[in-house]
């Protein structure tokens, strides 16, 4: 008994930082941060008043509030699919055995290390109609092509899903060269053996045994997308128009800009279950395509 008390003593003096770090920056903000969504704080009053689920009546009958979760989950959809698409067509380019496929690949996933307040002032440049790309197409003739990238309604959300998955397509592609090596090349070997060609092999060898890559890969650009604020922050602010406004754009300026930060904690909530719904979902679709070998 004293040698496992002696035990239980020292995997509890292992296990304590981290239980104390882990209550304080994650699980005591969302406690206080769900207990808020139901007070009427205003983040510097000294009175709090319980008001029940009057922030979250209200915000559903709020129309900013409605439209961002409605560009939201467009945003969330297209990043995911393009992300993933694109990932995967790069990480099976540079799988094989190419002259200077360690350049290629350190160059694409450099982007996805640089921050994200940086990557949208950059692309905010570029995509200026007068000093930006635009002038490109100027110069080689095509003058009549200048659109409003950041301000036409109908482009602006697409223009920001394309930058989003610029940055981010790197880091997704090196989760799925990880589970490219993980697969037996004695599988390719017997295929090329039986007469089979490249697409076969990669729609019924490298699709079926890489599931587990594209399950990690789906929730975690699905999650990125949900919750995104830097780029869309930094790039149009939600406009033109609320066109781009989501609802972590409308959270901060319904807390920051209002100064009504108990409505704007309850959006937060509201993304929380959101995100965990479509988390679990995806997890429980996802894990029944995956095979083991």
């Amino acid at each position: 008994m004293n040698n496992k008390k002696k035990e239980l003593l020292v995997a509890t003096m292992f296990f304590l930082p981290a239980v104390v770090i882990y209550s304080i920056f994650f699980l005591y903000p969302v406690l206080s941060g769900i207990l808020y969504s139901f007070t009427n704080w205003q983040g510097l009053s000294k009175t709090i008043r319980f008001v029940g689920f009057d922030n979250f009546v209200e915000l559903f009958n709020d129309r900013l509030f409605l439209a961002s979760i409605k560009n939201t989950f467009v945003f969330a959809i297209l990043n995911s699919v393009f992300q993933n698409v694109f990932a995967l067509i790069l990480a099976l380019f540079l799988d094989v055995k190419l002259l200077g496929r360690n350049m290629y690949r350190a160059i694409i996933y450099m982007p996805s290390v640089i921050s994200s307040i940086v990557v949208g002032f950059v692309w905010s440049y570029i995509l200026n109609p007068t000093i930006g790309v635009n002038q490109i197409f100027g110069a080689i003739g095509l003058d009549g092509f200048s659109p409003q990238w950041l301000g036409d309604v109908d482009l602006a959300l697409p223009t920001l899903v394309f930058v989003t998955v610029c940055q981010s397509v790197g880091s997704t592609m090196v989760l799925y060269l990880a589970g490219l090596q993980d697969i037996p090349v004695d599988l390719y070997e017997s295929a090329s053996i039986d007469g089979v060609n490249w697409w076969q092999k990669i729609r019924y060898i490298t699709i079926p045994l890489l599931a587990p890559s594209i399950t990690i890969s789906m929730i975690l650009t699905t999650i990125y997308s949900l919750k995104a604020f830097e780029i869309i922050f930094v790039m149009t602010q939600g406009g033109p128009g609320n066109a781009t406004e989501t609802m972590a754009t409308v959270m901060y300026q319904y807390a920051f800009r209002t100064g009504r930060f108990a409505y704007g904690t309850a959006i937060g909530v509201i993304l929380f279950v959101i995100v965990l719904i479509i988390t679990v979902f995806q997890l429980k679709i996802l894990q029944k395509r995956e095979v083991q070998y």
